[in-house]
């Protein structure tokens, strides 16, 4: 009977200790996951800085092609949200906000190959970070159109029609699923990835916050000012 009791002793525990280690394995490799989840993203913000000022003189450059090619386009359009309108304000909105997007398209490919086989016990989470990356590469690689031809292409149709490259484009957009500037599945990420962070991850989180930080400054100091000037090229009545 001892023997018996023993041995069912050292089952139950053994048992215990496989139970055990288990449950440790998923939150172990949970944090691996996240430690490199944030790494990767770490480097991805802190690739931006240069990336983000090449799209910002790609803005200056698209003004200045708007000056010597097709100044004060649309300073005759009327202003009644008619869908062509809608379309042509949606084209000019897409090439000059997302300029930084476009220069940072292999910076966004190398995030997204490095986290695309990431896993988290999470079903969730690994989809959103599989996907949400995906989505920025696959974003941040559409390539914009020439926005003169477009713009005279509808005031020669009396601002009535838009071409063919202006609805080509926005469909592009639309089927990437690029309708805001600010996806809101980072926030989704974050807040789940919290729960898996340890030591070595909030330190990562910190840094990161520093560069977006310091960035998101950088970007409010220079951004208006330079989109103003392809507003105003393109309005410019005299």
């Amino acid at each position: 009977m001892k023997r018996l009791l023993s041995a069912t002793l050292i089952a139950i525990a053994l048992l215990a200790l496989a139970a055990g280690a288990a449950s440790a394995r998923p939150g172990r490799a949970n944090t691996l996951a996240t430690r490199a989840y944030l790494k990767a993203r770490f480097l991805e913000i802190r690739a931006d800085g240069p990336a983000y000022r090449s799209g910002i003189r790609a803005i200056e450059q698209l003004a200045a092609k708007v000056q010597s090619e097709c100044r004060g386009v649309l300073a005759a359009a009327p202003n009644n949200q008619s869908p062509s309108e809608q379309e042509v304000n949606a084209e000019v909105f897409a090439v000059v906000l997302r300029a930084p997007e476009r220069a940072e398209h292999a910076v966004s490919v190398r995030f997204a190959r490095a986290v695309r086989h990431l896993p988290w016990s999470s079903r969730r989470l690994t989809q959103l970070v599989h996907t949400d990356a995906q989505r920025r590469a696959l974003q941040s690689g559409i390539a914009p159109p020439s926005l003169c031809p477009d713009l005279q292409a509808w005031a020669a149709s009396g601002y009535t029609a838009t071409s063919a490259s202006t609805k080509g484009y926005l469909h592009r957009l639309s089927a990437a699923g690029a309708t805001t500037l600010a996806p809101s599945a980072q926030k989704a990420i974050k807040r789940l990835l919290a729960r898996y962070e340890d030591r070595t991850a909030k330190a990562l989180v910190r840094r990161t916050k520093k560069l977006e930080v310091l960035q998101a400054r950088f970007a409010a100091s220079v951004f208006p000012a330079v989109t103003s000037k392809v507003t105003q090229a393109l309005h410019a009545t005299s």
